[in-house]
């Protein structure tokens, strides 16, 4: 019997076409809430950039979880304890600065509220438009850190993904883990903690097995989430490789894979128990 779902964010529940959740996804959400089932949001984005989701499906009433920036920030909502907070230290920060400019393409840095950029480009548009994050631009990205660092990234829109992806892991070293969140742009994490790690404590502090665990992805960050889920699925817009770990393929976000899911697999499976 499912206990937990998990679902990714970005173009996965919330379609950025749209600029919305679709009305479907948001309803289903709600029918497994209303069974007592656990809602827990997994993404790359900063924990400040789930908040309006977190406000929309009240998971501090619900006893929810998220998982931010790809299991580096683990939170339960109902009383906001922290279960993982895993950021970078300033040397490792130095570290993907220098290869950015070796590089010569653009260094970000997330913060609780903003982006910080050596120069413009697409990841911060997308952040400000659909996760209400505002940037800076600046040659002295450190001036601005005020907040723990989960995330850093490369972008440049004249080469391509893969080749940005090739050379970015080349110069990072093994402590690190790469992934294309949107195209032109490469978000660096810390190699220990990736969703599964952070999905593996939320389901220690419930008292559950993974058995008990629906999830639903798009991306390669995904992957490992998918594989480990009782039951899982990615959705028609995600990467071969997501597609691959997941037990199931559904709708695209555009067309509410989540709620497509949601009604076919797991409030099925609960009809069946």
């Amino acid at each position: 019997m499912i206990k937990l779902f998990v679902v990714d964010i970005d173009h996965t529940l919330y379609c950025a076409k749209e600029d919305c959740i679709p009305q479907k996804n948001i309803e289903a959400i709600n029918k497994l809430i209303k069974k007592g089932i656990t809602i827990c949001f997994a993404s790359s984005r900063v924990y400040d950039g789930i908040k309006e989701v977190i406000e929309m499906f009240n998971l501090k009433k619900n006893n929810g979880y998220v998982i931010a920036v790809n299991g580096s920030l683990v939170i339960r909502s109902n009383d906001e304890k922290v279960l993982v907070d895993d950021f970078f230290t300033l040397n490792q920060i130095k570290q993907m600065h220098q290869l950015a400019q070796d590089l010569n393409v653009s260094f970000n840095i997330a913060q609780s509220d903003f982006n910080i950029a050596t120069s413009y480009c697409e990841i911060l548009q997308y952040d400000f438009d659909s996760v209400n994050m505002d940037f800076i631009v600046t040659n002295d990205v450190f001036k601005y850190i005020k907040d723990p660092v989960y995330r850093v990234g490369f972008s440049n829109n004249d080469i391509s993904d893969d080749k940005l992806l090739e050379m970015v892991k080349k110069g990072g070293g093994d402590k690190f883990s790469f992934n294309i969140p949107q195209p032109s742009t490469v978000d660096v994490s810390l190699k220990h903690v990736n969703k599964l790690t952070g999905l593996l404590e939320v389901i220690k502090d419930m008292g559950i097995s993974l058995e008990e665990v629906a999830a639903i992805g798009d991306n390669d960050n995904d992957v490992v989430m998918l594989k480990a889920a009782g039951i899982s699925a990615c959705v028609a817009n995600g990467s071969s490789a997501a597609k691959e770990a997941a037990k199931y393929q559904v709708s695209d976000c555009a067309s509410a894979g989540v709620a497509e899911f949601i009604e076919n697999y797991i409030l099925k499976e609960g009809k069946n128990d």
